[in-house]
């Protein structure tokens, strides 16, 4: 299993669902996702299912659970 995966599903566990992506967030993460040594590839990721999110924001973080596995990649780096 490779790194990348395990955190994936660390991520999704029921402990983190009540943090949420906000809108405001955004910007923020994707320049932390970019300092960062794993990413989400096309297989793990889904289409947003938040509804706090517009369409219109432009972003490469979609959804809650990819914000808790930039967080806590960005909490072991430091």
């Amino acid at each position: 299993m490779t790194d990348e995966k395990l955190l994936s599903i660390i991520s999704r566990s029921k402990e983190f669902e009540n943090i949420k992506l906000r809108p405001e967030e955004v910007d923020e993460l994707n320049l932390l996702q970019k300092n960062l040594f794993l990413s989400l590839g096309n297989e793990y990721k889904k289409t947003s299912t938040d509804k706090n999110v517009g369409p219109d924001v432009q972003q490469k973080v979609y959804d809650d659970y990819e914000k808790v596995f930039y967080l806590i990649q960005g909490y072991l780096l430091h």
